[in-house]
């Protein structure tokens, strides 16, 4: 985790283009497709847009964004009428979206001087956003864009009712890393000028997905190149640049900036960040992390300390898990039902004996810890959004060479509960009861659970040794853990940064960015086609 953690490469809007067929296993047939931009059952769609975020849904009629590509549109046509009723909906939708109104009141108030009306609206914005993620999960029909020239927008899944969030007069403005924060309500991303002579220079910016207005803004003396957002949308995380010293060497640097105030972190902690004032955490190299789902806890696998750690980021006092981690990235939480007792925290670490166990930890000073599985290699792992499975890619222990495999291990994930997480189903890749007679299976790459915890999506590979052309190209699978089959969707080539800088650190990635629909239904992603001769995003069922 030496370099930057990039995206998916800017790919632009473009026209319908030709549809992928999707090769579909266990007696689904794949239906003929056109050559319009059409979800058809079980088939691939090429869209309009790349996402660079999450793929969300809604069944709201009355999307704000929806109205407003329709007011542009009536205006154009010289339609004034049905302009003016476009107008009025979208002023009544404005008004029922709590989070807007706390916006059009801080406004009004700083319009007329009122400055204390605008303090106390700006503590009630805060406090709908944080409460939204609280409730029921708020989902709109939206895709996330870096385009072709660098700028940023949105649209829908059929790359219809753009709004674009970066002003396009200004030159030499590129956004990267566009994140959504976890309501919807708030995108994060890097703004580089390239005419500046600093290379190293950049924004880190937070704007409303609504308008594209700034939020927080400020400047970092080196180019963030992961975003990552607090469960409650309140602070932005990111990985940086750190030097740590003045001449030879440059780490990886954890920071943390406020976008709203949130009252359930503490005064410490809203006192160390005032808005757009950045706080170092941590840095190593490399260094992977991720959230507490339920407090502002953060735990990392901090690779040039060799150490696992769970801390708090206004006092950094830490919980150290373990001094001896194995060959893995990111580790991850599982968040104990009912707020009983300590989370736990899972990770690989590295025994005298020559093990290599994936561990389940309690996060605090003499915890016990519990054996889910024992690994060979590097491995990779996530937990379903339900907390009731757990993916794990790793080699066979004891046969090294004898490449990867990907499992899913059934909880529940408790030092208390009976029967412990024994049953194991193996997926794919080089699993141990393959016959080593066949011909090599492909590699996994990559894995994604579904929101609803029902499917495993996931990317393989050729083998280095299959020499097929035919095999060329990764392929998108889906396992249904309740039927126990999978789907194949047709063969791509992706694109070269998703390859080379998204791919690699995909369970990093995973805690922060969903290729998922919502609802469990589709998932997105970039990629060229076989001949080469058409890019863009694809959205899958």
């Amino acid at each position: 985790h030496s370099g930057a953690c990039g995206f998916i490469s800017p790919l632009g809007l473009r026209g319908p283009a030709r549809a992928a067929k999707g090769i579909c296993v266990q007696g689904v047939t794949p239906a003929r497709l056109g050559r319009h931009p059409l979800v058809l059952e079980r088939g691939a769609t090429r869209r309009a847009a790349t996402p660079l975020g999450s793929l969300r849904c809604s069944d709201d009629s009355n999307d704000p964004y929806s109205l407003a590509s329709q007011l542009a549109a009536a205006v154009e046509r010289e339609e004034y009428k049905e302009a003016a009723r476009l107008r009025d909906l979208i002023a009544e939708v404005r008004s029922q979206d709590p989070v807007q109104c706390q916006r059009d009141a801080i406004t009004t108030a700083l319009e007329s001087e009122d400055f204390a009306a605008a303090a106390e609206a700006k503590k009630l914005l805060a406090k709908v956003i944080t409460e939204r993620t609280e409730g029921p999960v708020r989902t709109i029909n939206r895709l996330l864009i870096q385009t072709q020239d660098g700028g940023l927008q949105t649209c829908d899944p059929q790359g219809k009712n753009v709004l674009r969030l970066s002003d396009d007069s200004v030159k030499g403005q590129q956004h990267f890393q566009p994140t959504w924060s976890p309501t919807s309500d708030m995108i994060a991303c890097t703004i580089i000028d390239t005419k500046s002579k600093d290379s190293t220079s950049s924004e880190v910016v937070i704007k409303w997905a609504s308008d594209g207005a700034t939020h927080v803004s400020t400047r970092g003396k080196f180019v963030p190149f992961y975003y990552h957002w607090t469960p409650t949308g309140a602070r932005l995380t990111y990985l940086t640049t750190h030097a740590a010293d003045e001449v030879t060497r440059r780490g990886v640097s954890l920071d943390v900036i406020k976008a709203l105030t949130d009252e359930s972190a503490g005064e410490s902690l809203n006192d160390l960040l005032d808005e757009g004032r950045t706080l170092h955490l941590q840095d190593s190299t490399p260094l992977f992390y991720a959230h507490s789902p339920r407090d502002n806890r953060i735990v990392a696998h901090l690779g040039d300390k060799r150490k696992v750690v769970v801390f708090e980021p206004a006092t950094l006092s830490e919980v150290v898990l373990s001094t001896r981690p194995g060959a893995f990235r990111a580790p991850t939480w599982i968040a104990r039902k009912g707020g009983k007792g300590e989370d736990l925290c899972v990770f690989v670490e590295a025994l005298d004996n020559g093990k290599r166990p994936l561990v389940l930890a309690e996060v605090k000073e003499g915890g016990r810890k519990k054996v889910l599985c024992e690994t060979g290699g590097e491995t990779s792992f996530s937990v379903s959004p339900d907390g009731q499975s757990m993916a794990v890619l790793c080699g066979q222990e004891g046969r090294g060479g004898m490449g990867e495999y990907l499992s899913i291990i059934e909880g529940p994930f408790e030092f208390e509960e009976d029967p412990w997480p024994t049953d194991r189903t193996n997926i794919a890749g080089n699993t141990p009861e393959r016959d080593t007679n066949l011909p090599p299976p492909r590699s996994v790459l990559a894995f994604f659970w579904s929101p609803n915890g029902r499917k495993l999506l996931y990317l393989t590979g050729p083998s280095a040794a299959d020499v097929d052309p035919s095999s060329g190209g990764l392929r998108w699978d889906v396992y249904d853990t309740m039927t126990g089959q999978t789907v194949e969707f047709e063969l791509f080539i992706p694109t070269a940064s998703f390859a080379s800088t998204f791919l690699p650190f995909f369970d990093q990635y995973s805690q922060s960015h969903s290729v998922w629909a919502p609802d469990s239904k589709s998932f997105c992603y970039p990629g060229v086609s076989r001949m080469g001769d058409e890019r863009g995003a694809w959205v899958q069922e």
